[in-house]
């Protein structure tokens, strides 16, 4: 695929072209698991949730449906203190890591490692 690159401002800045790729995992039964620093200048929500919503899968639309859930970083649990949101539905997963930027395991490295254990032990 190609990497474009626009003038444009936002969630069009430097756009992987990966549609077509995710689509087929997803179709295949692959497990699809995507995530983001919610303060990421670079590759923001919102560009995320813009090339999400292009998908063809056919369960897009039960995705959107399914709720958003609170993690919490290990150390916080007791506070409930969110470190993060966590959406899946059947094959895809989407991590919403909060405090932080472009570089998730430096700027939540508890987030981040907790993310990472949930997607070893096949949590959802």
């Amino acid at each position: 695929k190609q990497l474009v690159s626009t003038q444009s401002t936002g969630a069009d800045e430097l756009i992987l072209d990966v549609i077509d790729s995710v689509d087929d995992c997803l179709d295949k039964g692959v497990r699809v698991i995507v995530y983001n620093g919610m303060l990421d200048l670079i590759i923001n929500s919102a560009g995320q949730d813009k090339w999400i919503s292009k998908l063809k899968w056919g369960s897009l639309q039960d995705y959107y449906a399914a709720e958003r859930k609170p993690l919490y970083p290990p150390s916080l649990v007791k506070e409930q203190r969110t470190g993060a949101f966590h959406k899946a539905y059947q094959n895809f997963e989407y991590y919403w890591v909060l405090m932080s930027g472009h570089m998730v395991p430096i700027d939540a490295p508890e987030m981040a490692l907790e993310m990472v254990r949930r997607i070893l032990n096949n949590e959802q």
